[in-house]
Formats: C-alpha cells, sequence, structure tokens
C-alpha cells in the first residue's frame, strides 16, 4: 500500500471525511481500502465516553485565540491520535472476531478450514472459529452435526455443549443436537465430557452415543456417515430420532397425538425426495398421515 494511504493524517482526514472525491476514490481502489473499511465499522461498535460539554465549551473559547490555521492543524492532529486508536480497537476487534457458517433444514454445506482440514456440515447446523491466527489454535465450536477430516498438525478441538472432540489427524462424525453422538473413522479422537470429567479414547469403528451424560461404546463398520450419500440410516433406535432427522433434512413438521416415538425402528430414508422419505418410514409401521400441499406440515391420523 502506498505509503500516502498508509499515513495517519490521511486516515484521519478519511475518517472525518475531509478527502477529496478523487483521493477518496484512489484511497477505494487500493486493496486495503476493505481491511481499512472493516476496521472502522467494527470500532464504531465501541461506545465513546462521556463528554462534559461544559468543559468541552470553555476549552473550546479559550483555543479560538490561536487562529484558524492552528485550530485546523490541532484538529487533524487530534483526528490522527483517534484514528490510530479506532484503528487499533478496530483491529483488535477484527482480529477477535469469529467465522460462521449455518445449514438450515435440507441443506448441507462443505467447509475448506485454514489449515486445510475440511468439514461437511449437515441440516440445521452450525460451525464457528476464529477468524485469525486459527492455525495456532485449531479450536472449532460445533453445535448440530459435521464431518471432519482433519489434516495433521497441533490439536484439533471440536467444542460442543456435550463436551469437546480432540484429534491430531482423523476423519470423524459429530452429531450433537438433543443428544450427542461421535463416530471415528480414522485415526483417534479423544472425547471429555465436561460435566462429569469423564474421558474416552476412540479409534477406527468407534462408536459413542452419550444420553444423560451416560456414555454407551459400539462399533460401526462404515467408511463414512451415511447422510454424506444423501440417506439416513437406523438400526434399532426409537422412532422419535427418525421424526427428528426427518424435521432436520426437510424442515417438516409433524401434528398429531399418535405418533409412535417409542416404538424401535430399523431403515433408512432419501434426502432428496420427502415422498418416498414418508413411505419408507410412516408406512412400515402402520402410521397413517396426510401430506398437506406446503409441503412442510404431515397429519398423523
Amino acid at each position: 500500500m502506498e505509503n500516502q494511504f498508509n499515513n495517519p493524517d490521511f486516515l484521519a482526514r478519511w475518517i472525518a471525511g475531509d478527502l477529496s472525491v478523487e483521493e477518496l476514490e484512489d484511497f477505494k481502489k487500493t486493496k486495503d481500502f476493505e481491511v481499512y473499511n472493516s476496521i472502522n465499522k467494527h470500532s464504531q461498535e465501541f461506545k465513546a465516553p462521556t463528554i462534559d460539554l461544559n468543559a468541552a465549551l470553555i476549552s473550546t473559547k479559550e483555543k479560538i485565540s490561536f487562529g484558524r490555521h492552528k485550530k485546523k492543524q490541532q484538529r487533524y492532529t487530534f483526528m490522527s491520535i483517534a484514528a490510530s486508536v479506532i484503528l487499533l480497537i478496530g483491529a483488535a476487534a477484527l482480529f477477535t472476531s469469529n467465522v460462521s457458517y449455518k445449514t438450515n433444514g435440507g441443506e448441507q454445506l462443505a467447509i475448506n478450514l485454514p489449515d486445510g482440514s475440511k468439514v461437511q456440515l449437515n441440516a440445521n447446523s452450525t460451525l464457528k472459529h476464529r477468524r485469525f491466527f486459527w492455525k495456532n489454535n485449531r479450536k472449532l465450536n460445533l453445535s448440530g452435526e459435521g464431518y471432519f477430516e482433519v489434516e495433521k498438525g497441533g490439536d484439533f478441538q471440536v467444542q460442543t455443549g456435550f463436551g469437546n472432540v480432540t484429534v491430531i489427524g482423523t476423519k470423524f462424525n459429530i452429531k450433537s443436537r438433543k443428544s450427542f453422538d461421535l463416530k471415528c473413522f480414522e485415526g483417534v479422537v479423544r472425547y471429555d465430557n465436561l460435566k462429569t470429567n469423564e474421558s474416552k479414547v476412540l479409534k477406527q469403528n468407534d462408536h459413542i452415543e452419550v444420553h444423560s451424560n451416560i456414555i454407551t461404546h459400539h462399533k460401526k463398520y462404515d467408511n463414512q456417515p451415511s447422510w454424506l450419500k444423501g440417506i439416513s440410516v437406523f438400526k434399532s433406535v426409537k422412532f422419535s430420532k427418525v421424526i427428528e432427522e426427518l424435521q432436520h433434512q426437510y424442515g417438516v413438521h409433524f401434528i398429531g397425538k399418535n405418533i409412535p416415538n417409542e416404538t424401535i425402528f430399523s431403515g433408512s430414508f432419501t434426502h432428496r425426495n420427502l415422498k418416498e422419505a414418508l413411505q419408507t418410514t410412516l408406512s412400515p409401521l402402520g402410521i397413517q398421515y396426510e401430506l398437506k400441499q406446503d409441503n412442510k406440515t404431515i397429519i398423523i391420523k
């Protein structure tokens, strides 16, 4: 960036709105304008200190006698200092800000993290991480479900409402909704329950579920989560989990008192066709239903 645009006096005049049209247009063409503009916007979120108007008025009157030229010079000196302070505060806000990813019902999102690690975010999920210096502190916050392929490096930690999952380099799937589900497909991961201080180390094909802080261990011999292929698969689960997943994948809601939530279900449904998904999940249990024209409401009869 040219020295002209990096000069505190120039930045002070920009913040004060005193640049000429030509100067402003030239500044906007520089590659660093967007950075300064973002910092300036962040700085606006900070409240200014309360000003004693009477004291300020007396001080201003005392300085009028020094003449216009000096007044203007003092103004820009003050604005230069203010610009430096604003930029420092704004930079702090910018550097500590987060990047956030969110999916709605029926959506999936592929995310490439700064270190080359990859995340596939399932429906109705949110993932957050620090905007800057993330490679030195690889921590993310997950709400919902995500599949992770982690590049080797320092500790990689996923924080959830049910505890933290720490890895070095591996492939795993986390589901953190009403309950917690963790599957390790490759490498090694460690789960730490922050409420009970209990920890579990998972290797390839290990799978744990957490309900009411009770950890249950299983074995799953899959190469990747079925939802990455556009299918939800269930084996001996309560039907309430099937209903919940239908809601996440299609953004639908069920109305009725005759939903057999406690019934054990084994089967699957596609993420690409709602009518077919309802037929393969509701019909085998003899559930009569009606799909409304909005394709969002299912009446259980």
